[in-house]
């Protein structure tokens, strides 16, 4: 019976360690999650500023004009591939955007699933607790069983 006290009383401090380390964890990804945060807020402003500019500078003719007005054909060729690097500057933004949102999301989850794990712990940790508190209450019981039978005994001779 002590054994078995001693051995959940060792499994409760193994619970206790878990829960330690799931509470690390969970910090960790909620600090994750505020760092991802804020790179996408600035990736959505510098997206949003980028797509005003944009929009001002919107006409077709503009940039058609903008490659025309070039000095030579090297200029002209040298100002459409500065258009197509911008266009492709904003849809790789976009992707970035994107991508934080999906870490954000996927970091969010993981940090439910870690308190899940935690809670399921602790729950684990409170039955270990009783069944060690029972144990301890039988032992009790049964020493003062033993203890009265063996008063008894004495008083029968």
């Amino acid at each position: 019976l002590d054994n078995q006290i001693k051995n959940r009383e060792a499994l409760v401090r193994v619970f206790d360690s878990q829960v330690r380390m799931a509470e690390l964890k969970i910090i960790q990804k909620k600090n994750d999650v505020a760092r991802l945060q804020k790179r996408l807020i600035k990736l959505r402003s510098q997206y949003r500023k980028m797509l005003r500019y944009a929009y001002k500078k919107r006409n077709n003719t503009g940039r058609l004009m903008f490659i025309l007005s070039a000095r030579n054909y090297q200029e002209a060729m040298r100002r459409n591939s500065y258009l197509k690097k911008v266009a492709h500057l904003q849809r790789r933004q976009k992707e970035l955007i994107q991508q934080h949102r999906s870490l954000i999301e996927r970091e969010i989850g993981e940090i439910n699933f870690e308190k899940n794990e935690k809670e399921l712990t602790l729950n684990e940790k409170r039955a270990e607790k009783q069944k060690i508190e029972a144990d301890k209450n039988l032992k009790e019981k049964s020493y003062a069983n033993l203890s009265y039978r063996g008063c008894l005994g004495d008083y029968r001779r």
